[in-house]
């Protein structure tokens, strides 16, 4: 599974913060969900499933086979569906965040304030993002019977046990928000 996640992390690092709030490497904190299931925010989560099915659209693999097979033929469209607008939702994600990326680029390196507005900035584009994804999740399970809600459940935790995340301590907070 470690090979589908890495278009998600790049993802991740595509809309996030434009300055760490804490520059040093060993302020980074490892959030393995495996070990820790319930650090892992359901947005990244969510993120992940969304992205690893629509990876796999149109296609029978033994990541999306037992999803494909244990759900309606209506509910595993309808989870395609939601997975295919997760790239449209993360797209126009990254679009709104580029203006802040170039004024980023181009302010002067002492504006600590400008850093901050940016930064608060950047943090409101995520956490549309990151709400719109939930959003998903919750239209998606609206449409699902219990039988199919409990074997996607039990999927998103297989996803959630996949995901190592490295925050650095400063930036925690803001990483794990809207939740």
């Amino acid at each position: 599974m470690s090979c589908c996640m890495l278009a998600p992390m790049l993802a991740l690092l595509s809309i996030a913060p434009l300055q760490s709030a804490t520059s040093n490497t060993s302020d980074l904190v490892v959030i393995d969900g495996k070990k820790n299931p319930s650090q892992i925010p359901e947005w990244v989560t969510w993120e992940h499933a969304f992205l690893t099915v629509a990876g796999w659209r149109g296609k029978d693999s033994g990541i999306t086979h037992d999803l494909r097979t244990m759900m309606t033929k209506e509910e595993f469209e309808a989870l395609e569906g939601e997975a295919v607008r997760q790239s449209e939702r993360m797209h126009h994600a990254e679009q709104e965040a580029a203006p802040l990326r170039e004024r980023y680029a181009s302010r002067d390196p002492k504006d600590t304030k400008l850093l901050a507005l940016l930064n608060d900035q950047m943090q409101d584009v995520n956490l549309r993002y990151r709400r719109a994804t939930l959003e998903a999740r919750n239209r998606l399970l609206e449409r699902l019977s219990p039988a199919s809600q409990s074997v996607l459940a039990s999927w998103i935790g297989d996803i959630r046990a996949g995901i190592v995340s490295k925050v650095a301590k400063g930036d925690l907070e803001r990483w794990r928000a809207p939740e």
